[in-house]
């Protein structure tokens, strides 16, 4: 009898295992052993899509339950085949999803085909969204024997802090790559030899991923198959390679860069509307969800490459206006192998130097893989704000959402934990941003660095939220060059004064003027009235004092208050 086991989980343990040495491995075969085993979100983070492959079409279903040792549910699994024309590979995926799962509970489960089972395996749902902090990982441009990070992201998932793995495109698909030596050497089973090797993390956190560029034969035959996403058919169609999801304050969008390099203009469209379309209803609900994340492939902007560092960037003709339009917040891209942060800009123009209430999109490229040891942390791009080259050799990306308001971005080295950047985004203002004026570029501020040693914005000392930054504004002023006032600008200043001091001194004295003819009026109006105390009754009849006397009576000499009767009365009495 023949067995196969899964080869990914023997190669990630062995202690022998170098990146640059290609190993032949002898495989006995189980044609129904479950491998590949990964997790994504469904159309809610209560819904969990569970998905392993097999060699042959067998049985399949999966149990699963609170108890590992007694699982009380037990589910048929959906199969698909896939066999691509180039490959040896696995051939028959499988696919459960767990509906309406308890918020912040752990989960075990157990997929068995053909009566063989793997596991158990465990994740646990996120907490409700008023109370959950997410945090996730996020990787790129993982290949065939690029995969020096993958114990180190391993152990950060199995600490159980983590709510998701963001994978910004390329799985080591059928492809040929080169050695140390330059000899071309072809992995026809490299996407198995990955998806076996990244189902250690993958089991337990739900791996989100989106396109890279690397194809072959059928396109992108290997994701549409690989991976279930939410909001889409299985296997996903290439007109709906593109989804979004909720996970507390967060709203994440996965967009694909392919379509702009595909000769089929109804993709791009088709993408463009969804985009659109799911953009606008977010933002009418930015209170619930107000940070916007979206993640692709290749970047809008870069120091070096081929489309994303040219100045009619297809990729950035088509997404950089949307995205700044509907206020996406975050940007993710990879595809350059090598870590580059970009200052927040629009059209090529930086808004500014900092991530505090940013007025565009902050864009962030985080490919790192093995072949980036060339790649110098050197760039003379404005908005390049940072670039790291052999120092981030294999790095993955941290990012942790504290509340509606903060997010922590962070750069890591898998070796030695070293942190290579750290920033925290400030956004008090979600929302659809305004384009600027045109202008001159803001200046781009000095970074230090010693070789590829990138210097942190922020000191990680300690982790927590960072004050409110104060604003602050450079004050403009007529002057010339040398800082003294022209004698025009002088002159004129000098001429204002004197008016503003005439202007005063003539109203004052027409203010003055007007009163005191007021007054003499008024006193040439004044006449005697007859007083006596208010207080003295005179038995029926008093007289009144001049206060007393209506504004509409008559002028008279005397008034007499008759107070008999209800309220007194004022008549006018006859000379006396």
């Amino acid at each position: 009898m023949e067995i196969r086991i899964c080869i990914g989980i023997i190669l990630f343990y062995s202690p022998n295992f170098s990146s640059s040495t290609h190993y032949q491995i002898q495989e006995t075969k189980v044609p129904c052993h479950p491998c590949h085993v990964h997790l994504s979100y469904g159309d809610s983070t209560s819904d969990i899509t569970v998905m392993w492959a097999t060699e042959k079409n067998c049985n399949s279903t999966l149990s699963y339950g609170t108890d590992p040792w007694n699982y009380h549910s037990t589910i048929d699994a959906d199969m698909t085949h896939f066999d691509h024309p180039i490959s040896n590979g696995l051939t028959c995926i499988y696919r459960v999803q767990l509906k309406n799962l308890q918020p912040n509970t752990t989960y075990f489960y157990r997929p068995t085909s053909g009566g063989i089972s793997s596991g158990p395996h465990f994740f646990k749902t996120p907490e409700p969204a008023p109370n959950i902090t997410p945090e996730f990982l996020v990787c790129g441009n993982h290949g065939g024997d690029e995969i020096d990070s993958v114990p180190y992201i391993d152990t950060e998932v199995l600490s159980g802090q983590y709510d998701a793995v963001l994978h910004v495109g390329n799985f080591a698909p059928d492809q040929k790559n080169k050695t140390d030596d330059n000899t071309t050497i072809c992995y026809p089973r490299s996407g198995d030899f990955y998806m076996s090797m990244m189902s250690n993390m993958a089991s337990r956190i739900p791996h989100m991923a989106t396109p890279g560029n690397h194809v072959t034969g059928d396109l992108f035959s290997h994701y549409r198959h690989w991976f279930s996403m939410p909001g889409t058919s299985w296997p996903m169609p290439l007109d709906r390679m593109w989804y979004s999801f909720d996970i507390g304050p967060v709203h994440f969008i996965s967009y694909s860069t392919e379509v702009y390099f595909l000769d089929n203009e109804l993709y791009i469209q088709a993408q463009n509307n969804w985009l659109m379309q799911d953009l606008t209803i977010i933002n009418l609900n930015r209170t619930a969800h107000p940070w916007i994340v979206a993640f692709g492939h290749r970047p809008m902007y870069c120091s070096s490459g081929n489309d994303c560092a040219t100045s009619d960037s297809k990729v950035r003709k088509g997404l950089e206006n949307l995205f700044f339009t509907y206020g996406v917040d975050v940007i993710i891209q990879a595809h350059g192998h090598s870590y580059e942060r970009l200052f927040p800009l629009y059209k090529g123009q930086v808004l500014s130097n900092d991530y505090n209430n940013p007025k565009g999109p902050v864009q962030l490229i985080t490919g790192t893989s093995n072949d980036q040891v060339n790649v110098k942390s050197e760039t003379t791009q404005p908005w390049s704000a940072l670039r790291i080259g052999g120092e981030g050799l294999n790095s993955f990306s941290r990012m942790k959402v504290y509340n509606t308001t903060h997010l922590l971005w962070e750069q890591i080295s898998p070796k030695d934990k070293k942190l290579l950047d750290s920033i925290w985004i400030t956004q008090e203002h979600h929302g659809p941003f305004i384009a600027p004026k045109p202008k001159e570029p803001i200046s781009k501020p000095k970074v230090n660095i010693e070789g590829d040693t990138p210097v942190s914005n922020k000191d990680q000392s300690e982790e927590k939220i960072p004050s409110k930054a104060t604003d602050t504004a450079s004050s403009t002023g007529n002057e010339n060059t040398s800082g003294k006032p022209s004698p025009v600008v002088e002159f004129f200043d000098q001429t204002s004064n004197k008016v503003l001091v005439g202007v005063g001194v003539g109203i004052i004295s027409l203010v003055l003027l007007v009163s005191v003819v007021l007054l003499i009026k008024k006193k040439q109006r004044i006449r005697s009235y007859r007083r006596w105390d208010a207080t003295v009754d005179y038995g029926r009849k008093f007289y009144s004092a001049y206060s007393q006397v209506g504004k509409d009576e008559k002028d008279g000499s005397d008034f007499e208050v008759d107070s008999t009767e209800g309220n007194p009365s004022s008549k006018l009495l006859a000379d006396k």
